[in-house]
């Protein structure tokens, strides 16, 4: 939390990779280690992370907003949002009630058909 609230970033990016395959420690780890891959801007462990997020739990509240304000502010390159949206995004349409995920998967304008997966 310190390191986040200090955006010192080069320290938050040793930490996430001494972290991430760490066990489990008590409290919301999992969305301290998001908050620092967010930081970090580290796509790949963010996606991860909400990948994991979505194998075992909801994606409401926080997490689905995480997940919007990522792709709205291009913290994902557009392969890795098509990708993850070719992964995911059946799942996450069916439970957005508010259509905030595909208004922001529509606005990047991705071509689907392009991308081999």
């Amino acid at each position: 939390d310190n390191l986040v609230r200090a955006h010192n970033i080069e320290e938050a990016a040793d930490l996430l990779v001494k972290l991430r395959d760490a066990p489990l420690v008590a409290g919301d780890y999992t969305r301290h280690l998001l908050r620092l891959a967010l930081l970090t801007r580290n796509s790949d462990e963010v996606i991860r992370l909400i990948e994991q997020r979505l194998a075992t739990e909801s994606l409401a509240g926080p997490w689905f907003d995480t997940l919007i304000s990522a792709i709205n502010r291009n913290h994902f390159p557009p392969d890795q949002i098509l990708k993850f949206h070719m992964r995911n995004g059946a799942k996450i349409l069916a439970a957005d009630t508010t259509g905030r995920y595909a208004q922001a998967i529509a606005s990047k304008i991705l071509d689907m058909n392009l991308t081999v997966l």
